[in-house]
């Protein structure tokens, strides 16, 4: 034929341009699995050899397939929203606070505000949000490529079963013999490194849960999760972090909440998050079962050997909480407009308030109020377009949303305004909807 191609040509060039993108799909599954695994090998090593961080060369190739995956889609799905604008200002606002209050020449405590492993905001958010983009192009690739994602998440529950087993056997050897506690510093980090964990694990159930038919494979996943749930909640236990435990048993419960909504066709109609059903159902039976357990934990410690009951004399932690954060109207009054980051320094020197609410007087009523507008914001965004798609997408954003809602929940009872989970929440659990 002259002009043109012949029939088998056209044919031949027809497949060719239908099999370039499954192979290309195929190769970012793979790629978002690999950041995947690197990612938990990573934790579980710093959980492993607490004093001495290790593994940085996994982390760091695990974030650059990560951010290289949302940068190479046709179509990204991560749309520039006004919550983006507001946290980029909020990021601007900390930032010169950070370097005004502390100093430039003070170039580790700087470091350890913002990209440092141990209390960095920047690094929690970017690697919460490199995560976002993993977890969300595997579910974006999930439709035409269901056995192999569930394939290689089953691969990734039984690694992470089997790396939660390893690194708890190798920390019992270590444990004292007359209370259930490894001797140690860095045992915050290690906590707040498992609760990472923990958020990914959970989301990537509750995903496959709704996205798969067979009930086999559902439950063999539940029984890995669950594995995973009682190794890392009795490891958090074991390295001395109380804030682990309880945000490792709060996700599970909130998990097991959405099984439930999941199974009832008429509790999940609509998105649950802002359907009637959540606040009549849903929402009354998370309250309960928190209160029931704190209520337990504070009043009935029924164990001398375990942290979270005080080692038998209640839970002393949380009233010294409590107790310190009747200092927060004496801090905000030192700088109530701008706030500074030294105000610890010049009022209760070694204390720290153990709530997000240590935001005030660390960046004042300006900044505080910015990142409320941004919670709002983000919040917002949940509610927006609720009903479009399917349900099951629907639930995925609802379950996000809450997930929010629970880190910070746990951030405002438990920790300072850095704490690491919260971050990873704010960058983690974004809204978005399937086109």
């Amino acid at each position: 034929m002259q002009g043109g191609l012949s029939i088998s040509q056209k044919m031949y060039c027809r497949k060719i341009h239908l099999a370039e993108p499954s192979v290309t799909k195929l190769l970012r599954i793979a790629a978002g699995f690999a950041a995947l695994f690197l990612t938990s090998y990573w934790i579980f090593q710093n959980v492993k050899y607490i004093e001495k961080g290790s593994g940085y060369q996994y982390i760091f190739f695990a974030l650059v397939i990560s951010l290289s995956l949302s940068f190479i889609r046709k179509n990204n799905y991560l749309r520039i929203k006004k919550s983006t604008i507001v946290f980029s200002a909020f990021s601007v606002y900390f930032l010169v606070k950070v370097f005004w209050d502390i100093g430039i020449s003070e170039t580790n405590i700087i470091k350890s505000f913002t990209i440092g492993t141990s209390n960095g905001v920047f690094f929690s958010f970017f690697f919460g949000l490199a995560m976002f983009f993993v977890l969300e192009d595997i579910a974006l690739n999930c439709r035409k490529h269901q056995k192999t994602i569930d394939f290689f998440c089953f691969a990734y529950f039984a690694f992470i079963a089997l790396l939660c087993l390893g690194v708890l056997s190798y920390k019992l050897q270590f444990a004292r013999k007359d209370i259930f506690l490894v001797p140690g510093d860095y045992y915050q980090r290690a906590g707040d490194l498992l609760i990472f964990q923990i958020m990914i694990l959970s989301y990537l159930f509750v995903f496959l849960f709704l996205q798969n038919k067979s009930n086999l494979y559902k439950v063999s996943l539940f029984l890995l999760y669950l594995c995973s749930v009682v190794s890392v909640g009795i490891l958090s236990q074991l390295i001395g972090s109380n804030k682990g435990l309880a945000a490792t048993g709060m996700y599970f419960f909130l998990v097991l909440c959405f099984l439930l909504c999941s199974t009832c066709k008429w509790l999940c109609s609509k998105g649950l998050i802002y359907g009637k059903n959540l606040y009549k159902r849903v929402v009354p039976l998370f309250v309960v079962g928190l209160a029931s357990s704190v209520f337990i934990v504070l009043f009935f410690p029924f164990s001398t050997k375990f942290r979270i009951f005080g080692f038998g004399q209640g839970c002393t932690s949380f009233y010294s909480r409590l107790h310190i954060l009747r200092n927060l109207a004496l801090h905000l009054d030192y700088s109530p407009v701008l706030g500074t980051f030294q105000v610890e320094r010049y009022f209760t020197p070694g204390i720290f308030l153990h709530s997000l609410l240590s935001m005030l007087p660390a960046l004042g009523l300006l900044g505080s109020s910015i990142f409320i507008i941004f919670l709002i914001l983000r919040f917002k965004e949940f509610k927006t377009d609720y009903v479009y798609g399917p349900t099951r997408w629907c639930l995925i954003n609802d379950f996000r949303c809450l997930s929010l809602i629970l880190a910070l929940f746990c951030a405002l009872v438990a920790a300072y305004f850095t704490w690491m989970p919260f971050w990873f929440a704010v960058g983690f659990f974004q809204y978005t909807r399937q086109d």
